[in-house]
C-alpha cells in the first residue's frame, strides 16, 4: 500500500475513535479480508468500550477489633494483692456481648504457669470454680486462675491460696511433650512427599508455597511467604527442646531445624507480618484450627478472627502450640513489673523474686543480636526485620546463656571492625566458615560469601574469615 494510502487509514482509525460508531462486536481488533489492504491484517474496532471499575469500598474499622482499648478477658492470681496476670482482648462473642473461648484462655493459664492444664477459674479470689465447657463463651470480665497444690503439700490456713509459681519468659519454658491437652494431640500426621532431594536453602520458601497451594488463612496465591510457626530467632529453644522429633521431613545436614519445612507455612505478606508481630496465634476451636487474634489491626482481625485454617498435614500441633506459647508470654511483662515479688519457675526451680530482680536477670531494654537468616528466597522475610518493641528476654543462667553472651561479645567486635552500616549484619558467621572449610562458596555477586537475601551481598569472606 502506498504511503499516502497508509496515512490516510490511520487518519480514519483516528476519526473512527473521537467518534466512536456502535460496536459491531465485542472485539477490539478484527482480522481483515486479504484484499482489505489493511495495515498488518488488523483493524481498529472502535466500538470496543473499556469498563472502569469503581475502587472497593472502604474496610469496616469500627469494631472492637480496631479499637485501642477493647473488651478485656482480665486473668487475676489469687495469692498476690497487686495480681493481675494477663489482659487477653475478648474477640469471641458478639459486639454486644463480647467474651473469649473458655478453652483457649485456660490454655494460654496453663502454658504460663509451666503447664498446669488442670487449673480452673473463679469470679472471686476465693470462689467455687466456673464449670464451663471448651467451647463455651468465657464473657468479658475478670476472673481468677487457680492451680492445684503440688501432690504430698498439705497447706495450711495461712497458705491459702496458693502462690503458684510463673514462666517469665518463652525462654524458661519447657514444652510438654508427654503433657499436651486432648485436642491438641497429634491426628494423621503424615511427610510431605517429595519427588526429588532438596539441596538449596534458597528454595524452602517455593517448596512451602507449593505445598500450601497459597495463603492458609486466606487462600490468596499473591503476595505469598513462607512463615515461621516456632519463630526462628527460637532455634536455640527448639533445639533445646528437641522439637526436632516433630519434624517428618529428613532435611539437610548441618542446616538449622527451625527452618525444616514441616516449622513453616504460607501466608499472604500482611497476614504474616501482623503474625510475626505475635498479633496472630493459631488455636482450636470446636475441632478445628482457626486463626486468633491477640491485638487490635485495623481491618485485619475483623476479617479473619476465627476465620479456619487449612493447616498442612505435615504439621504437628506442637508447633501450633509453641507458636502460642512464644506469642502470650510477653503479656506477662506488667504482672512482672509490678513492684510486688513474684515467684517464678527456672529450670524447674521455684525463685522469688523482685521487680529490679527480674529484670536485671531475665530481661534487658537493649535489643538483641539480630537473628541469623539462613539462606532462604528473597521472598522470605525473616522474622528479625520484624521485631516488636517488646523487652528482650535474657537468656537461661546456663551452657546457653555462655552462648549467647559469647555470640554478643562476638558480635560487638565484628561491628567495631566492620567497614559499612554495623545495622546490616545478620548473617551466620559459623555457617559461613564451615562452608568455606568444605569448599563450598556463594554466589558470585556476593564474592563468593554465604549470606542471606537480606544482607543483599554486603557481606564478604575476608570479613569472616
Amino acid at each position: 500500500m502506498p504511503w499516502k494510502e497508509v496515512a490516510r487509514e490511520h487518519e480514519n482509525i483516528r476519526l473512527n475513535v473521537n467518534n466512536p460508531r456502535p460496536p459491531r462486536d465485542n472485539c477490539l481488533y478484527g482480522v481483515l479480508p486479504h484484499n482489505s489492504g489493511g495495515v498488518g491484517g488488523l483493524m481498529a474496532n472502535s466500538g470496543a468500550v473499556i469498563d472502569l471499575r469503581e475502587s472497593p469500598p472502604p474496610p469496616v474499622t469500627a469494631t472492637r477489633f480496631s479499637s485501642p482499648s477493647p473488651p478485656q478477658i482480665i486473668i487475676r492470681h489469687p495469692a498476690y494483692k497487686s495480681s493481675r496476670l494477663l489482659d487477653i482482648p475478648a474477640f469471641d462473642g458478639s459486639e454486644s456481648c463480647p467474651g473469649l473461648h473458655h478453652g483457649t484462655i485456660a490454655l494460654i493459664c496453663g502454658i504460663v504457669t509451666d503447664n498446669r492444664f488442670d487449673g480452673w477459674l473463679s469470679k472471686t479470689r476465693d470462689g467455687d470454680p466456673l464449670y464451663l465447657e471448651s467451647d463455651d463463651l468465657l464473657p468479658a470480665g475478670e476472673y481468677f486462675f487457680h492451680v492445684p497444690w503440688p501432690d504430698g503439700v498439705i497447706p495450711n490456713e495461712h497458705q491459702i491460696p496458693y502462690k503458684y509459681p510463673v514462666v517469665p519468659t518463652f525462654r524458661h519454658w519447657v514444652f510438654p511433650h508427654n503433657n499436651l491437652p486432648a485436642e491438641w494431640q497429634p491426628r494423621n500426621i503424615s511427610p510431605m512427599q517429595q519427588t526429588s532431594p532438596i539441596f538449596q536453602r534458597s528454595s524452602v520458601s517455593q517448596m512451602v508455597r507449593a505445598r500450601d497451594g497459597g495463603c492458609c488463612v486466606s487462600s490468596s496465591q499473591d503476595g505469598v511467604e513462607g512463615a515461621h510457626i516456632v519463630p526462628e530467632g527460637e532455634d536455640e529453644w527448639f533445639r533445646e527442646q528437641e522439637m526436632d522429633q516433630y519434624n517428618p521431613i529428613l532435611w539437610m545436614v548441618g542446616a538449622k531445624p527451625v527452618n525444616n519445612p514441616a516449622n513453616m507455612l504460607a501466608l499472604r505478606a500482611d497476614i504474616h507480618i501482623v503474625f510475626d508481630a505475635k498479633g496472630f496465634v493459631f488455636t482450636k476451636k470446636y475441632g478445628s484450627w482457626v486463626l486468633h487474634s491477640l491485638t487490635s489491626t485495623a481491618n485485619l482481625g475483623f476479617e479473619y478472627h476465627n476465620t479456619k485454617v487449612r493447616l498442612p498435614a505435615d504439621i504437628h500441633p506442637s508447633f501450633i502450640l509453641s507458636r502460642l506459647a512464644s506469642a502470650v508470654f510477653p503479656l506477662l511483662q506488667n504482672f512482672f513489673n509490678r513492684g510486688e515479688p513474684r515467684v517464678v519457675r527456672v529450670d524447674s526451680e521455684d525463685l522469688e523474686m523482685t521487680s529490679h530482680e527480674l529484670r536485671d536477670a531475665y530481661f534487658t531494654q537493649t535489643s538483641p543480636p539480630t537473628a541469623t537468616p539462613e539462606l532462604l528466597d528473597c521472598e522470605t522475610n525473616s522474622e528479625s526485620s520484624r521485631t516488636s518493641t517488646l523487652a528482650y528476654e535474657k537468656p537461661f543462667h546456663n551452657d546457653h546463656c555462655w552462648t549467647q553472651r559469647l555470640a554478643a561479645l562476638r558480635h560487638e567486635a565484628l561491628v567495631k571492625q566492620r567497614k559499612i552500616n554495623a545495622g546490616l549484619m545478620c548473617c551466620d558467621y559459623n555457617l559461613a566458615e564451615d562452608a568455606v572449610a568444605q569448599g563450598l562458596k556463594g554466589p558470585k555477586r556476593f564474592g563468593g560469601a554465604h549470606v542471606c537475601m537480606q544482607c543483599l551481598g554486603v557481606e564478604f569472606k575476608d570479613e569472616y574469615l
